[in-house]
């Protein structure tokens, strides 16, 4: 997927769909358009509808399950617009210094019920954020 580039899904109307049957189905594919999106990594501008008419351009043929009084294909688009920042896990954890980080990593194991690992460390750390470390090195006389 690209800048620029179009997802576009489509569903078959029968014409016999109620407004709110009509208003779900609208509903969940700009929900599937948007997960496409984001587990891509890309973010999509406003969906837009389009209703075509068996015979126009890009409409394939009717398959022969589906028959009504108002027979019509419904397509949605989406325009990739951007892509997410990729951001770290890790932001708050990542940008202390070693010294910080294993004082840190210490004083969470002294509070802790079980050993942890440095990565259990981390979670804690970064879960209780970088006020409360700064407090905790503060007492410590590591921040002034």
């Amino acid at each position: 997927m690209n800048l620029g580039d179009v997802l576009e899904t489509s569903f078959w109307l029968t014409g016999t769909e109620t407004p709110e049957l009509l208003a779900h189905h609208r509903e969940q594919v700009c929900q599937s358009l948007l997960t496409v999106m984001s587990e891509s990594g890309f973010v999509s501008g406003p969906v837009g509808f389009t209703e075509k008419k068996p015979g126009e351009d890009r409409v394939p043929p009717v398959p022969d399950h589906i028959q009504g009084p108002d027979v019509r294909l419904l397509v949605a688009e989406a325009t990739v617009i951007a892509k997410v920042p990729e951001l770290g896990t890790r932001r708050f954890v990542g940008d202390l210094d070693e010294k910080d980080l294993a004082r840190l990593r210490q004083i969470t194991r002294q509070n802790a019920p079980r050993p942890l690992s440095d990565a259990e460390c981390d979670d804690v750390i970064e879960e209780l954020g970088p006020e409360a470390a700064g407090d905790v090195l503060r007492k410590q006389g590591r921040l002034h």
